[in-house]
């Protein structure tokens, strides 16, 4: 028997229906599907979460406020390591290295070179790019436009806030816009450079940090609750100022006294504005100030500084390079450079490059229909720890030992250059060490030239002076044969 049947009817005669438990949901167009070559498996479409193609960023700081990111660089700790870290990078020498050894490969070095260096406040650009280290995601807009030779070159490079932005879930990048708020405009190729800072994975029950892969997990979400703590710490110590910086006043009137009490309130008043005690005493006027040690002061002063140094290891790996006195000393902060503040330096230069050496560079060939295969390679030619003597002494080193060592290399590696036809040289005087100065490179290139030609001229005199005495000696030679020959004919005669 149907149970459905055995139920009471309704109104109107009908017998009623069973309530339908199925839920009909929407499933992602990759679900259970099989693998297919150049395709994730355990991609967006098999998290929960994500149903809706759409990633959001899950920074929980900008959360919290959306203007986070703004007000932590207004702390001079934070601003101070962020300068020192993306200097570390943006400051350095740069090179275009050629993709190959053949003219072509040359040509297309130097317009890429003359193209990147040409974007204005180039370094500006590339401190921008590291943005995404506190805010894990930076995306810079391209702005082209056509030049003279009719080849398309990025005009300039403005930075966009990551929170303009969405990914769906095949990663591609998409514009809020008054247009589509929730999804996003699709943005048109080769405009946006984006740059991801620290991917991390997201649990199958925590699925929004996925989206993590896309926004990066920058340093300034990871520092929030620190950030955050420092500021009550801050209003607290302030507080504390407020209301124990100045010594507290007491003073004392007599009893019954209304007219010496205004007078006595009247003085205080004059004394402070502030930290006022006024009680009755039994034995006339009395005016006694107490200070107060400073130890809640210092503790909270042991806080800030706690905090403060959280921050320096977060971004710089350690404390020295802003330290000094009690804590460091230049030479610590020098050792820390060259060792683990240099490995994050290093790590930071890898990156900026492998952003223009995967998107900018590449649009450019695209975008002009050169050959991919005369694509060179950006670089930053000198490490923020190395010291250029020390290269140009193991160069010499590598000379001595068979090595063959060019003027470009030790421009690449230390980034000098060859003077200019304009400039005035230098000569070191290798006996005393003396410097002087000449009146500029023409002159010295001049000078050699001259004494180039002098050189040469003067073995060319003497390869002649030998071939005269040659033959002056072939001729004294011939000239004796034949008065020899004479002598024998005139006396046979």
């Amino acid at each position: 028997m149907n149970p459905a049947s055995s139920r009471p009817s309704t109104g109107g005669g009908l017998p009623s229906k069973a309530f339908d438990l199925t839920i009909s949901r929407p499933r992602a167009p990759r679900y259970e599907a099989g693998f297919s070559m150049g395709d994730r498996v355990a991609d967006f479409r098999r998290l929960f979460a994500f149903w809706i193609d759409i990633v959001e960023d899950p920074d929980i700081s900008s959360k919290k406020d959306p203007n986070i990111h703004i007000k932590m660089m207004r702390d001079p700790q934070v601003y101070g390591c962020f300068t020192i870290r993306s200097l570390a990078t943006s400051s350095l020498p740069r090179a275009i290295v050629p993709g190959g050894d053949d003219d072509l490969s040359r040509m297309y070095a130097k317009k890429i070179q003359t193209m990147i260096e040409g974007i204005p406040n180039l370094p500006m650009v590339l401190k921008n790019i590291l943005l995404a280290v506190p805010m894990g995601l930076s995306v810079n807009e391209i702005v082209w436009y056509v030049n003279d030779e009719l080849d398309v070159v990025p005009h300039n490079l403005y930075p966009v806030h990551k929170d303009r932005f969405v990914f769906d879930l095949d990663g591609n990048l998409n514009l809020r816009s008054p247009v589509d708020v929730f999804w996003g405009e699709r943005v048109p190729d080769r405009t946006f450079l984006p740059h991801t800072f620290d991917q991390i994975p997201g649990s199958f029950l925590n699925p929004m940090e996925e989206a993590r892969l896309f926004f990066g997990f920058g340093l300034n979400d990871i520092l929030y609750p620190t950030w955050y703590a420092k500021q009550i710490i801050m209003r607290m110590q302030l507080r504390y100022l407020e209301r124990f910086g100045n010594p507290t006043r007491i003073g004392r009137y007599p009893r019954r006294n209304a007219g010496g009490r205004q007078a006595l309130q009247g003085l205080m008043n004059d004394l402070a504005h502030d930290q006022v005690v006024l009680f009755p005493g039994d034995e006339g006027y009395d005016l006694q100030i107490n200070e107060l040690k400073g130890t809640g002061f210092k503790a909270f002063s042991g806080a800030l500084e706690y905090f403060d140094k959280a921050i320096s290891k977060a971004y710089l790996g350690s404390t020295l390079l802003l330290d000094a006195g009690d804590t460091g000393s230049y030479s610590l902060g020098r050792v820390h450079e060259r060792t683990t503040f240099g490995r994050i330096a290093e790590y930071d230069h890898e990156a900026v490059s492998g952003v223009i050496n995967r998107f900018l560079i590449p649009w450019i060939f695209e975008l002009n229909g050169w050959p991919k295969k005369f694509m060179p390679k950006f670089k930053f030619t000198m490490k923020e720890s190395q010291d250029a003597t020390e290269i140009i002494e193991a160069m010499r080193i590598a000379q001595s030992m068979g090595f063959e060592v060019s003027v470009e290399m030790i421009e690449e590696q230390t980034g000098f250059r060859r003077a200019r036809a304009e400039e005035t040289i230098l000569r070191v005087n290798p006996e005393d060490g003396s410097i002087t100065q000449t009146a500029g490179a023409n002159d010295v290139l001049t000078s050699r030239g001259r004494d180039k030609m002098v050189n040469e001229g003067m073995d060319m005199m003497g390869r002649d002076l030998r071939e005269i005495r040659g033959r002056l000696e072939q001729l004294e030679d011939g000239m004796l044969h034949a008065m020899i020959e004479q002598a024998a004919i005139n006396h046979a005669a």
